[in-house]
């Protein structure tokens, strides 16, 4: 229901309704999104913007699987250019809030699985928190032998 009122309404109507929406319900991270998304629609600058991810993510941390559940939602979301950035810039903050949990790293590696490039930075980065990770090691070769390097996929596999 918020976030319907907050699509009819002004720029500033709009963020008065997410802002009570946010103190209302602090956890519903779909509010902390649709926050960002409307400073960004009006033009605001990256720093404004950063900071309401990072604020609600400083709230979310506490729950992961919300944090999980956002970015998931978010990716679903993604219907314009440009958007694959901020999905990216949520998974890294997400990652570097919770390094060691596995949990995260799987379920962010499979929401970028089809964008090679970031997918393999990604795990890269997973390995290093985590270089012993079974899963995250699988995952890795899975994703190289999906590319046809067959050895480096066995190499993962040998870790």
């Amino acid at each position: 229901m918020w976030l319907a009122l907050a699509k009819l309404e002004t720029y500033q109507k709009a963020r008065e309704v997410l802002n009570r929406a946010r103190n209302i319900l602090p956890m519903e991270a779909s509010f902390w999104i649709a926050a960002a998304k409307l400073e960004e629609s009006v033009g605001k600058d990256q720093q404004l913007i950063d900071k309401v991810i990072l604020k609600g993510i400083k709230v979310l941390q506490q729950n992961k699987a919300q944090l999980i559940q956002a970015a998931l939602d978010f990716e679903i979301g993604l219907d314009k250019e440009g958007q694959d950035n901020e999905l990216i810039e949520i998974i890294n903050k997400s990652v570097e809030l919770h390094p060691q949990d596995e949990e995260l790293w799987i379920e962010c590696i499979k929401s970028l699985w089809n964008k090679k490039e970031e997918v393999k930075k990604l795990i890269e980065r997973a390995i290093e928190a985590m270089p012993q990770n079974e899963n995250i090691l699988l995952y890795a070769s899975k994703k190289e032998r999906e590319e046809g390097n067959i050895e480096k996929a066995r190499e993962y596999l040998l870790q």
